[in-house]
């Protein structure tokens, strides 16, 4: 017999999005690197600066973000910047940049208070798989490479014959369940992205231009 939905066999539900506070908003903007994007109006430096001036208003933007499940749509405007996977790779062929994206300030804060909240949710009942390494405190690469060169070892002292399968790191796709009162937030912050080159820069850059 299929599975059910998710919705409907979830044993743990986010019943609603914590409030944000201007003292949570001011610590994220203190932690925060001193990077600016294009699309920003004011340097980040002048923002970390008048941080306890502006935290409230932030805060205020935060929170009707959540309560409406609307992103903001100049939020999803990205300048992108091609980089080679790895320096023996082929500069002349397209395919082998990896596209990073340089996002607004706010949008950045916007998502650590989203991915915050998410992270509570999905550790207090214990929810994250044992073995998962990625967003998590404490775990890396580096920690997943070394439980499973332990495995390896293991295995290979109880003579057993080990079979490993490695996936393309190259491209890399995250999967979330939620219900659907906050996929909705979720669907609205990455919903529908286009590109196209951005004239009024280098011609390097790429402009991603998100629309719902």
């Amino acid at each position: 017999m299929p599975p059910k939905d998710g919705a409907d066999t979830a044993s743990h539900v986010i019943n609603g999005w914590k409030t944000v506070t201007a003292l949570e908003v001011e610590k994220l903007i203190s932690s925060s690197l001193n990077k600016t994007c294009q699309l920003d109006p004011v340097l980040t430096w002048l923002i970390k600066e008048l941080r306890s001036l502006l935290s409230p208003f932030i805060t205020l933007l935060f929170n009707k973000s959540l309560a409406t499940d609307c992103f903001p749509k100049k939020y999803k405007h990205a300048i992108v910047f091609p980089l080679l996977k790895t320096d023996n790779l082929d500069a002349s062929q397209p395919i082998n940049f990896r596209p990073v994206p340089n996002l607004p300030y706010l949008s950045k804060l916007l998502e650590k208070v989203a991915k915050t909240r998410l992270q509570e949710f999905l550790y207090e009942p214990d929810l994250m798989p044992s073995h998962q390494s990625a967003y998590r405190k404490f775990h890396s690469i580096e920690t997943a490479l070394l439980h499973l060169y332990n495995d390896l070892l293991v295995a290979s002292d109880q003579r057993k014959v080990s079979g490993l399968c490695l996936l393309d790191s190259l491209c890399s796709f995250t999967d979330v369940c939620v219900a659907q009162r906050h996929l909705t937030w979720l669907m609205n912050c990455v919903v529908c992205q286009t590109c196209q080159h951005d004239s009024d820069s280098d011609p390097h850059q790429i402009r991603i231009n998100s629309s719902t």
